[in-house]
């Protein structure tokens, strides 16, 4: 059975004794075991599928399709506020393995991100940056034939401080490649084949740039600096860089099975910049 993971760098803060007395603040909650019918906006075609029973909300689909061909508000009126950083939770299962796709705003302004559940009811954090006030949770889930029960979802922020180092600041010499610079990160456990893992952290640098990149490898492997060519290494988007605080996250299923796995980050291409996590 596929085993969910989620861990969080942070900061990068796990190179660090700093401590935190961050406190974890409910912004919005909607417990669908405990409603009687469905009220939310759904697609037309799909609202004959949607029911609520004592399990939660639950979507059955008979017939593959794209994902954004069965789509359904989870939760509404989620009072965001934009640019505020946030975790969904969302406890769901299906009645087989899939994958749900979350659209976390307002109609043409969210933020994206993928939930690969289980046949056991589980609980899924997502990490997001509000884009827009307001806000839904939009479930398309197209791909998947079967039928999925969500039991509730629950938005949340944390407040408080932080004491110690927790951050890093990093300034790069230019290179020609995005590996040029780099700092990275020895996890203590191994990571685990085809497992999910949402990696997260906060970053912002001195100038806007589009080239910040994260990528697991397997720091045990003689291939893991055949750079472009390697097994060994799992390549993920990069992403943009503001001068503002952002947090940016990758949600991969691992590729291979490490024993000591390690994190790079590529941190620079052309220009001197500096990037603090």
């Amino acid at each position: 059975m596929k085993k969910i993971y989620y861990f969080c760098l942070m900061a990068f803060a796990m190179l660090f004794a700093a401590e935190t007395n961050a406190t974890e603040v409910e912004d919005y909650s909607f417990d669908w075991s405990k409603q009687s019918a469905y009220n939310l906006w759904a697609a037309d075609d799909v609202k004959p599928h949607l029911s609520v029973t004592a399990d939660g909300l639950q979507a059955e689909n008979t017939k593959a399709m794209e994902n954004y061909l069965f789509q359904y508000q989870g939760a509404s009126n989620l009072g965001l506020t934009k640019g505020k950083d946030y975790t969904l939770k969302i406890v769901m299962k299906g009645s087989a393995e899939g994958k749900m796709h979350l659209a976390i705003g307002e109609w043409g302004n969210q933020a994206q991100s993928d939930i690969n559940f289980s046949t056991e009811e589980k609980a899924y954090e997502v990490p997001f940056t509000a884009s827009a006030d307001g806000g839904f949770v939009l479930c398309q889930s197209g791909a998947f034939v079967g039928t999925t029960t969500i039991k509730s979802i629950t938005i949340t922020h944390e407040e408080g401080t932080f004491d110690g180092n927790m951050y890093i600041e990093y300034t790069g010499k230019g290179g020609e490649n995005a590996w040029d610079q780099q700092a990275f990160y020895d996890l203590p456990v191994a990571l685990e084949k085809g497992a999910t893992y949402t990696m997260s952290m906060k970053v912002k640098a001195s100038e806007n740039y589009d080239d910040l990149a994260f990528w697991p490898i397997w720091n045990a492997s003689e291939n893991k600096n055949e750079w472009g060519g390697s097994k060994d290494v799992q390549y993920l988007d990069n992403k943009k860089v503001t001068t503002d605080w952002t947090t940016v996250s990758w949600t991969p299923v691992f590729l291979f099975c490490a024993t000591q796995d390690r994190f790079y980050g590529q941190l620079d291409t052309v220009l001197s910049r500096r990037v603090i996590f």
